[in-house]
C-alpha cells in the first residue's frame, strides 16, 4: 500500500512550503537488477534442453585447432541428470557437462574407481588460492592424469581466469586427439575434470565460460544447461554478475575479430604517387580556402572589441 508523508520545510516563515513524499525512502547502496536463470528442462528427453553444436573454437582464433570436437557424440549435447532425475546424493559426484568435460566438487577428484571408469585424463582444480589439494595432485600423478590448478586470490581474479583455464583444456584435448591420431592411445577423446571444493560454484562458472566462448552461447543459456547437468550448482548474484560482465567481454572480442576478418578480406586499393600538377592544384585549394574565410568578414561594421587607450 502506497503511504503519503507530509514533508514541512526546515524554515519557518510564511514563504516556506509543503510537498508530499509518495514513495518511502530508501537507504541502502543502490544495487544492479537481479539476474534471473530460467529453470532448466525437468526430464532430459525435452528436445528445448539439446544444443547442437557446429563447431568448437575460440573467438580469437588462439590456441589449438579443436574441429574434432564437433563430431563428438553427433554434435549434440544432451541433459543427462535433469531436474525430476536428480538426487541429493548426486551431488557428491561428478556430472558429465559435455562429452569431454566434467564437473564435479573436490571428493571426485580423489575417488580412484571414478577416474579411472570415466577415463578422466586431466584434472583441473578451481580453488582459492592457499587451499590445499595434495591429495587430487598425488592420486592424478599416481594414475598418469594431467593435472593443473587455477588460484583465485580476490573475487576480482575468476574472470581473469577464465581464458587461461580454457586455454588449458583447449591444449590438453588437442594433446590426448594428436595422440590418438599417432596410435599412442586407445580413447575416442580426452576428459576433463573440473572441480572446486564443492563442485557448485568457481568451478562451474569456469565450465560456463568455456561453453560461452568455445560453443558460443549467451550467459544465460549456458549457466541453464550446465544447471540442467549438475542441477546442485549455486550461481549467486555475484557469479551471475561475473559471467554476465564476461559475456559483453566476449561480445566485444567477437566484433573486433569480424571487423579484423573483413579488413582482411577487402582487396586493398592500389596507391598512386603525387604527381607535381596534383600538388599545385591542392596548394592553390587551400589558398582558396584561406580567400573564403577572410571575404566572410568583409561588410561588417561591428566588432567583438574595442581597444582602449
Amino acid at each position: 500500500m502506497m503511504t503519503t508523508t507530509e514533508e514541512v520545510a526546515l524554515s519557518d516563515t510564511s514563504r516556506s512550503f509543503r510537498r508530499a513524499s509518495n514513495n518511502e525512502y530508501a537507504f541502502r547502496v543502490p544495487t544492479p537488477p537481479r539476474i534471473i536463470i530460467p529453470p532448466p528442462a525437468v526430464n532430459s528427453q525435452e528436445s528445448s534442453n539439446a544444443i547442437h553444436v557446429s563447431s568448437v573454437s575460440t573467438i580469437d582464433g588462439r590456441g589449438p585447432n579443436l574441429d574434432f570436437l564437433a563430431g563428438v557424440n553427433g554434435g549434440e549435447l544432451t541433459t543427462q541428470n535433469a531436474g525430476l532425475e536428480w538426487t541429493y546424493e548426486k551431488r557428491r559426484d561428478a556430472q558429465l557437462v559435455t562429452p569431454y568435460i566434467f564437473l564435479g566438487p573436490h571428493s571426485a577428484a580423489k575417488n580412484r574407481d571414478f577416474l579411472s571408469k570415466s577415463n578422466i585424463t586431466m584434472l583441473l582444480a578451481v580453488k582459492q588460492a592457499g587451499m590445499p589439494v595434495n591429495a587430487a595432485a598425488r592420486i592424478a600423478n599416481e594414475m598418469g592424469i594431467v593435472f593443473y590448478t587455477v588460484d583465485i586470490r580476490t573475487p576480482q581474479d575468476l574472470i581473469a581466469s577464465f581464458r587461461r583455464a580454457s586455454d588449458m583444456i583447449n591444449h590438453h584435448l588437442a594433446d590426448v586427439n594428436a595422440r590418438i591420431r599417432n596410435g599412442e592411445c586407445s580413447l575416442e577423446h580426452g576428459h576433463v575434470l573440473v572441480f572446486c571444493e564443492s563442485g557448485n560454484e568457481k568451478s562451474a562458472a569456469v565450465v560456463v565460460a568455456w561453453i560461452m566462448e568455445m560453443l558460443s552461447l549467451d550467459f544465460l543459456r549456458a549457466m541453464q544447461f550446465v544447471q540442467g547437468q549438475r542441477f546442485c550448482v549455486n550461481f549467486d548474484d555475484h557469479l551471475k554478475t561475473v559471467l554476465q560482465s564476461y559475456g559483453d567481454i566476449l561480445a566485444a572480442r567477437r566484433l573486433v575479430a569480424q571487423d579484423a576478418a573483413s579488413r582482411l578480406s577487402q582487396v586493398p586499393q592500389s596507391s598512386t604517387k603525387r604527381v607535381l600538377a596534383n600538388t599545385y592544384d591542392e596548394e592553390m585549394e587551400v589558398d582558396t580556402v584561406a580567400d573564403d574565410d577572410i571575404s566572410r568578414f568583409e561588410g561588417r561594421t561591428h566588432v567583438p572589441f574595442e581597444s582602449i587607450d
